[in-house]
């Protein structure tokens, strides 16, 4: 109940005033650890596979060891057991950062400027976004968007209320050094692999869930409800990924949209399987179709998650 109540608490902080811009984000901090990690690891005399998987190690041990410190060092100040908590579910995840950047990438296509809108994409997507189209630019930002429904919100969710604020903060990591490491290509292929797996097993189930609630949450806010599970289904194996597939399917059946198709990475065109029937084109009020089912989504899953935790409890103590 606790976990509970500190995430309700750190999720009002993120939609008041969102993710905070700022060098020393725990997040950032990550990041630069990673960066150092692997400088030093590759020096290592271990092949590849092995350096990248001592890397992820290190890492996880690392953050776990300044979490327990800072949690004991917080908590000598006044209310520092309960602050320090909120504070990490907090930034753990961001839903209100994920759509402030996709409704940016909105204004910019309203306001006709193609270049803004792509600089805008390319920080939420790895493809090369220098010559896309209007309509390859909503279909990357609803990809994202929807993928990171499951990845940014979703995960360190389930992950906070399943092990509380340690668990959101070691998902946090994990998805961070895949983000990092986790690329096909022949500098990361097999450094990164540890990390990759291991983000595709901590994302397993929340994916999952998240495309069930995306599902859910389309028979109030979606044109295709009854689409939304029945593409859900179908093509969440069309996907790359193990995981992505389910939260980019239901989003595209709900809203009568095809994702997937070309693209370029690392200077070479992919042709990436297409997720969904092409009942609708992309337009910029798509973005908005997509931040809704994300945002009312979230609320749902917040809701069931406080409805089963309080009668849990109420069933232990009565």
């Amino acid at each position: 109940m606790m976990n509970l109540f500190y995430i309700l608490a750190a999720f009002t902080i993120d939609l008041i005033i969102g993710d905070p811009v700022t060098p020393l984000h725990p997040v950032r901090l990550m990041g630069a650890l990673i960066h150092t990690a692997e400088r030093v690891i590759r020096r290592s005399p271990f092949n590849k596979g092995m350096s990248g998987g001592l890397g992820v190690v290190v890492v996880l041990a690392v953050i776990t060891g300044s979490f327990l410190l800072a949690e004991k060092v917080v908590s000598l100040l006044p209310f520092g057991n309960h602050i320090f908590p909120v504070f990490i579910f907090y930034i753990s995840f961001a839903l209100k950062d994920l759509a402030r950047h996709g409704l940016a990438v909105k204004r910019s296509l309203i306001s006709g400027d193609l270049e803004e809108a792509r600089i805008l994409l390319s920080y939420m997507v790895s493809r090369e976004t220098a010559c896309l189209t209007e309509q390859e630019i909503i279909r990357g930002t609803v990809e994202s968007i929807s993928e990171n429904t499951s990845d940014s919100i979703f995960a360190p969710l389930f992950w906070g209320l399943l092990l509380g604020p340690l668990g959101a903060l070691l998902y946090r990591a994990i998805n961070t050094l895949d983000a990092m490491w986790g690329y096909k290509n022949e500098q990361y292929i097999a450094f990164g692999r540890t990390a990759a797996k291991l983000d595709d097993a901590v994302n397993y189930l929340p994916a999952r869930i998240t495309g069930v609630f995306l599902c859910t949450t389309a028979l109030f806010t979606a044109p295709h409800p009854g689409s939304a599970w029945k593409i859900m289904f179908r093509d969440h194996k069309r996907h790359a990924s193990p995981n992505a597939g389910y939260p980019e399917a239901a989003v595209a059946g709900a809203l009568g949209i095809q994702l997937g198709g070309p693209g370029r990475y690392f200077g070479k065109k992919k042709e990436k399987p297409t997720i969904g029937e092409k009942k609708y084109a992309f337009y910029p009020d798509t973005i908005t179709d997509t931040i809704k089912l994300m945002v009312t989504g979230t609320f749902i899953f917040l809701l069931t998650a406080s409805t089963v935790s309080c009668l849990f409890f109420f069933l232990i103590f009565k």
